[in-house]
């Protein structure tokens, strides 16, 4: 099948070529003065003493193959190869992409930007392995094993690699790294949004700018505690701990909203002594709701009013009267 060759100049990488080349040429021939004036000052007499000085230097900057060198009892001499040079700087900037698909289908712009494309891959096994998952070799034997393990890891990194895109105006991340381009041969700029966050350590609204793994330790502090009232008949419903400005905003470039609700598991009978039933029902609609600021001020005037009304009856004093399980910490009425 013929397929699309796609021959390229790249004017920057010709640019730093010739320059590398130059600096490399002009840090050769130096060194080589230096034997040049060793043989002149006698220190280097025959031929086999110049030519083993030659061997430790000459290719110090892989540039030998660019020198005529003449080596004689007592002389040595040397001279740029121009010819030579000047055939190769000719290639500088330019390179060949092959590929079977017809030129029909894939412009040679395409090819060079689906070549460059292939970062991504590297950018994925690189967040597999070392940055982000830290996957490490897990040895199976079996087949199914292996696809489940390859799966998994597959399905990880699909998940991060979407993370990282639906949050990259917290991080410092590029947003325009991967945007088409009309000229995919060029060096990619860096986004001037990016150029911005590094400049001023802030995103575009003003918040302080994170990196991908500082965000993920925010938001790991998001918590929901299961809470138990011994005075109230064991009583228990869930909280979460309490929403941040940066944590509702990186919920939200998810699409989803951070929960703010809690759910009781049971009613406590000395409400239901104390309180009407349309006074609950309130409460379980707002916790439905997530109105949790709310749900959260009126339990805890009927969490103190019946913990109250119960050691009264008693004769005793108010006491303790609120454990959160799970954490092993316990707070007063």
């Amino acid at each position: 099948m013929i397929g699309t060759r796609s021959a390229q100049n790249n004017a920057h990488l010709a640019a730093v070529r010739a320059r590398r080349r130059e600096d490399l040429l002009v840090a050769t021939e130096k060194e080589l003065a230096k034997v040049r004036a060793a043989v002149a000052a006698g220190r280097l007499v025959s031929a086999a003493a110049i030519g083993l000085r030659l061997g430790r230097v000459a290719g110090r900057y892989k540039m030998a193959k660019h020198f005529s060198l003449t080596i004689g009892e007592g002389t040595f001499s040397c001279a740029r190869k121009e010819a030579q040079i000047a055939a190769e700087a000719a290639l500088d900037g330019i390179y060949v992409l092959r590929t079977d698909v017809l030129e029909e289908q894939l412009c040679a712009n395409a090819v060079v930007a689906a070549y460059k494309g292939l970062s991504r891959v590297e950018d994925a096994f690189l967040s597999l392995k070392s940055v982000d998952l830290l996957v490490r070799p897990i040895y199976h034997r079996l087949q199914e094993r292996v696809r489940a393990h390859a799966f998994l890891c597959v399905l990880a990194e699909h998940l991060v690699f979407h993370l990282h895109a639906a949050w990259a105006p917290l991080t410092f991340a590029d947003e325009e790294k991967d945007a088409p381009r009309e000229d995919a041969v060029a060096d990619a700029p860096r986004g001037g949004a990016a150029e911005m966050k590094a400049r001023a350590q802030k995103t575009a609204e003003g918040e302080l700018c994170h990196s991908f793994h500082t965000l993920l330790t925010h938001l790991a502090t998001l918590v929901r505690n299961a809470i138990r009232l011994p005075a109230q008949g064991d009583a228990t419903f869930e909280q979460v701990t309490r929403s941040t400005p940066l944590r509702r905003e990186a919920f939200a470039l998810l699409g989803v909203t951070v929960p703010l609700h809690f759910k009781l598991t049971a009613t406590p009978p000395a409400l239901l002594r104390l309180f009407p039933a349309q006074g609950l029902d309130r409460c379980r609609a707002a916790a439905e709701i997530s109105d949790y600021r709310a749900v959260r001020g009126q339990f805890r005037l009927h969490r103190y009013q019946a913990d109250r009304w119960q050691h009264l009856a008693r004769g005793q004093h108010p006491g303790p009267g609120l454990h959160v399980l799970g954490s092993g910490r316990r707070q007063r009425a």
